[in-house]
């Protein structure tokens, strides 16, 4: 592990170390960041739409998936199964609404339009699964896509172009996230590379045994 990261469990608890130089360093168990970022369309009369990202962070050797899979099961009595479910719904909410915010519609059919399933979460081979639906470059490539959405719209909809054509001419970029690939490559061609990159890897990527774990946002 990089900076001989380790566990130690006490109490019921578990303590996350790493060596910072001379130091030993307890990593927090979460570090929640957020930041905005507008997207517009370009020209002299671009469409603007700022979007928040929220990044959540933990250590390599925090197993997060683990963790919401134990967090989530039935528990023996029936106040802890209630609250149990409750945690499900707030995830499946979570999923439902990453998915629907993109546009993208890859695996939807009519048994599985209206709701993820918690299994879906936890499935390989699933569009819902979480350590494919959560990667920042996921959430940025499903924010350009809904403000191209919006942006396509406008035009169809006020100078009445047809949809087709009025996708083409629309090219939304972030004023921060695409500083380094501005003029260089294609934003969009940019995000379904790095999509695919994380998409390709299967759940065993994220664990900490592999010193890599999956980033929310």
């Amino acid at each position: 592990m990089p900076n001989d990261a380790n566990v130690h469990y006490r109490g019921g608890m578990a303590y996350h170390y790493v060596t910072l130089g001379d130091d030993v360093v307890t990593v927090p168990t979460f570090n929640l960041s957020m930041f905005i970022d507008v997207a517009h369309t370009g020209g002299q009369k671009a469409m603007t739409q700022a979007y928040q990202f929220v990044v959540l962070e933990t250590p390599l050797t925090f197993d997060l998936v683990e963790v919401v899979t134990l967090a989530c099961k039935h528990a023996r009595d029936p106040d802890g199964a209630l609250i149990c479910e409750t945690m499900k719904s707030f995830w499946c909410d979570i999923a439902s609404s990453m998915h629907r915010m993109s546009g993208d519609t890859d695996g939807l059919d009519a048994s599985n339009m209206a709701r993820v399933r918690y299994e879906d979460l936890f499935d390989d081979i699933s569009p819902f699964c979480m350590w494919k639906l959560f990667r920042v470059s996921r959430c940025i490539a499903a924010a350009r896509r809904h403000m191209h959405l919006m942006a396509t719209n406008v035009r169809h909809s006020h100078k009445g172009e047809a949809w087709k054509d009025a996708s083409r001419r629309v090219e939304v970029r972030f004023e921060n996230i695409d500083k380094h690939s501005a003029g260089r490559y294609s934003p969009y061609a940019y995000d379904t590379f790095f999509v695919q990159v994380f998409q390709g890897c299967p759940a065993s990527c994220y664990r900490p045994s592999q010193k890599k774990q999956p980033v929310l946002t």
